[in-house]
C-alpha cells in the first residue's frame, strides 16, 4: 500500500516550473500552508500581512498558470497509474459558485443563473483491490460570459458550434490518452451527459476503451445480421438475464437538477443484468461521417425497489467484451467507480472550502484551483484508506511524528502503541469535534481534525528542536534525526 509520506502537497508540486525559482519556492510554501489548514481563509492561513500580500500576488502573477502548477501532480498521477492493473479515468463536470457582485462579469453564470464557472475533471482510479483515487489528470474550465441566453439553442446550432461545451468530453479523453505509454490503456468512464454519437464514433475510431451511461433510448437499433429495427430498450427485453447482484446504495442529496439527481436514502438494491451487441445509427443532427457503430450494451436494472424510490436503471455503452458474466460485472464495476469523483468534488468544495476563496480575478481563482486539486486528492485518499484498509498500520497513512502527537493528545480514548488506520483516523476526527455515535466523520470534521493535527505537529517539532538545543547548550551531544 502507498505511504502518504511521499504524497505531501509539497512533494506533488515541488517539480513545478513557473519560470522563476522564487515563484517555485512560493508555490511549495503556499501548498504546505494550505495543507495544514485547508478549510481556513487565506487571511487566517497567512502568518502576517506581508505573507498574505505575497499569497495574493502569487495567484495573480501572469507567469503563474494552472497548467504549470498542476503539471508535476499529473506526472506523479500517471506514474502511480502505470503501476496498476485496471485503471479507470472518471470524467465529470461540477459547478463552482461564488458570491458577490464585483466578479460577476469576470466569472459568468452557471446553473440557475448563479455566479461562477464549471470545472471538468479527469480523475485516475485504480480498481486492483478496491477503488483507490490516484490523482488528477486534467482540469478544463468553462465560463459562460455575459447574460444567460434568452432562448434555448437548437441541436443543429449547438452541433455546429466549434467551441460547444460538449467538446470537453473528447478533449479530456484525448489529453489523458496522450499522457500514457502506448501499452497502458485506461478505461474512460462518463455519465449521461456524455451520451453523444459523435463522441462514440471518435472513441471507436481511436480504439479507446470506455464505459458511458446513455441518457436516451436510441431508435432504429438492430442486432448485427438481423433486418428488424427497434428501440434499444426493446432489443434488451428479448435478452436473457446474464447475472444478478446485490449492491449497497449510499445516501444522495438532491443535485443541481432535481429531475435528474433525485435524493436517495441508503438501501440494498437487487440488480438484474443483461447484455447485447447491437448496431447504433447516428442521430439526425450528428456531423459524424460514420453512419452506424457496432457497440456493446450492459443493462443494469433494479427489481423489487421500494415504492418511494427511483429504481436503478443503467444502460452502459462500451467496447469492452461481454462474452462472460465476469466481463459484464467488470464493466458495471468500472462505471460504479465513477462515483469516487463525486467524493472528490466534496473534498474540494467542503474539505478545502474552495468556493469561499476571496480572489478577485479569474486567473487567481484558476491558479488557486490548481493548488487545491492535489490537496483535495490527499484528503480523499486518506478517507478511502480508512474505509477499505482500516486494520492496516497507521504508518501507511500518517507520518510517525503525527502518530506520536495523536498519542499524546488523545486522552478520552488513548491511542495504542501501534494503531491501525481506523484508530488514527477516529483520533483525528475527535480533534475535529466528531462524536463516535454520529457515524462516519464527514469532510468538514475530517478537515478540521487534520488542520489541528498539522498545527500540533508544527508545535511538537518546534518543542523538540528547543529541547535538543537546550541539551546542546549544556554540552550534551545532539542526536542525529
Amino acid at each position: 500500500m502507498e505511504n502518504l509520506n511521499t504524497f505531501t502537497a509539497s512533494n506533488e508540486l515541488s517539480k513545478a516550473d513557473l519560470g522563476d525559482e522564487r515563484l517555485n519556492h512560493r508555490l511549495v510554501k503556499l501548498a504546505e500552508s494550505i495543507s495544514r489548514r485547508p478549510r481556513e481563509s487565506f487571511p487566517d492561513i497567512a502568518n502576517s500581512t506581508s505573507e498574505l500580500e505575497a499569497t495574493y500576488r502569487f495567484f495573480s502573477n501572469s507567469r503563474v498558470t494552472p497548467e504549470n502548477i498542476l503539471a508535476p501532480h499529473i506526472e506523479a498521477t500517471v506514474s502511480r497509474a502505470c503501476c496498476g492493473e485496471r485503471i479507470v479515468v472518471a470524467h465529470d463536470t461540477t459547478e463552482f459558485l461564488f458570491g458577490g457582485k464585483s466578479r460577476k462579469e469576470e466569472l459568468g453564470w452557471t446553473i440557475k443563473h448563479n455566479q461562477g464557472f464549471f470545472g471538468h475533471f479527469s480523475l485516475a482510479l485504480s480498481r486492483t483491490d478496491f477503488v483507490r483515487p490516484l490523482g488528477v489528470l486534467g482540469i478544463d474550465t468553462i465560463f459562460r460570459p455575459g447574460e444567460p441566453r434568452s432562448r434555448k439553442r437548437t441541436t443543429y446550432e449547438i452541433k455546429r458550434d466549434p467551441k460547444r461545451e460538449s467538446q470537453r468530453w473528447w478533449n479530456s479523453v484525448h489529453r489523458v490518452e496522450n499522457l500514457f505509454p502506448l501499452d497502458i490503456k485506461p478505461i474512460h468512464v462518463m455519465d449521461r451527459e456524455a451520451d453523444d454519437f459523435e463522441l462514440f464514433s471518435d472513441l471507436c475510431a481511436q480504439q479507446i476503451r470506455f464505459v458511458i451511461r446513455v441518457r436516451h433510448d436510441r431508435k432504429n437499433c438492430q442486432i448485427p445480421g438481423e433486418a428488424s429495427k427497434a428501440k434499444l430498450s426493446e432489443l434488451l427485453q428479448e435478452k436473457e438475464i446474464v447475472c444478478e447482484r446485490e449492491v449497497s446504495l449510499g445516501n444522495r442529496e438532491q443535485g443541481p437538477t432535481p429531475q435528474r439527481y433525485k435524493p436517495r436514502s441508503p438501501r440494498i438494491a437487487k440488480l438484474h443484468v443483461k447484455a447485447l451487441t447491437f448496431e447504433m445509427p447516428k442521430t439526425a443532427s450528428c456531423l459524424s461521417t460514420t453512419k452506424t457503430l457496432i457497440l456493446n450494451c450492459v443493462h443494469v436494472y433494479e427489481v423489487d425497489a421500494p415504492q418511494d424510490a427511483e429504481p436503478i436503471d443503467w444502460k452502459l455503452i462500451t467496447l469492452e467484451p461481454i462474452t462472460s458474466a465476469e466481463q459484464v460485472l467488470n464493466i458495471i464495476d468500472d462505471y460504479r467507480a465513477r462515483w469516487t469523483i463525486e467524493e472528490y468534488f466534496k473534498a474540494l468544495k467542503t474539505g478545502c472550502s474552495y468556493e469561499k476563496r476571496q480572489l478577485e480575478s479569474r486567473e487567481s481563482l484558476l491558479n488557486a484551483l490548481a493548488v487545491f486539486a492535489p490537496i483535495a486528492w490527499q484528503l480523499l485518499l486518506l478517507r478511502t484508506l480508512n474505509r477499505h484498509k482500516p486494520d492496516a498500520p497507521a504508518e501507511q497513512a500518517l507520518r510517525k511524528i503525527q502518530i506520536e502527537v495523536l498519542r499524546a493528545v488523545s486522552k478520552k480514548k488513548p491511542l495504542p502503541q501501534h494503531p491501525t488506520i481506523q484508530e488514527a483516523l477516529l483520533a483525528i476526527a475527535a480533534l475535529g469535534g466528531h462524536i463516535p455515535n454520529n457515524g462516519e466523520p464527514g469532510w468538514q470534521i475530517l478537515s478540521r481534525g487534520m488542520e489541528k493535527l498539522l498545527t500540533m505537529e508544527i508545535a511538537w517539532i518546534a518543542a523538540k528542536e528547543c529541547f535538543l538545543e537546550d541539551r546542546a547548550a549544556f554540552g550534551e551531544e545532539r542526536p542525529s534525526n
